[in-house]
């Protein structure tokens, strides 16, 4: 009886430590990204990089902006990060579903800009744009590719701890240790 008491105690304990336990909706997400410019002088040049957010304040619903993390951006054989934007560079939503990154840089010949879409048509997705000092312009395609994701590691560890405190629970009612 007192075993089966020990039981349900600790089973109890468990579950109210698993609905205690933060919720897992906090991510990274790390994502890669390239184009072509498609028009203009600089027709068939080519943009690569990489960034990453963190979906902690994302509420999926309406548009929303998150500021970016990290920002790598290679463009005719120069690095660009986080420090050359003109505004803080984000990463675009709606309804929680990403439309892209909004990233400027005007103090750089040429001035170009990753500009996120604003709907799920064709004509509505991301693209990148350039405006050379002589006044020559252009648009290039992009294409966005989610690397990884990670949760947070808090509530994992919760988790681990709850069953390492059932598992050394049912270790002490085996051995009759604390009786």
């Amino acid at each position: 009886m007192f075993k089966l008491f020990k039981t349900v105690y600790t089973a109890s304990v468990f579950t109210a430590l698993m609905l205690l336990m933060p919720r897992a909706q906090a991510a990274d997400f790390n994502y890669t990204f390239g184009g072509t410019v498609d028009s203009g002088l600089l027709l068939n040049e080519t943009f690569s990089g990489s960034f990453s957010y963190s979906d902690l304040l994302l509420t999926h619903s309406g548009d929303e902006s998150i500021n970016l993390s990290t920002l790598s951006f290679n463009f005719l054989s120069t690095p660009f990060g986080l420090g050359d934007a003109d505004i803080t560079a984000s990463a675009d939503f709606l309804d929680g579903v990403f439309l892209g990154v909004n990233f400027s840089v005007g103090g750089f010949d040429p001035a170009f800009a990753l500009v996120s879409g604003y709907g799920i048509g064709l004509l509505e997705a991301a693209y990148f744009s350039y405006d050379t000092h002589s006044g020559d312009s252009g648009l290039g395609s992009i294409s966005y590719q989610q690397s990884n994701s990670v949760d947070e590691p808090v509530s994992i560890a919760l988790f681990g701890m709850g069953l390492a405190g059932l598992g050394l629970s049912r270790r002490r009612a085996k051995h009759g240790w604390g009786q």
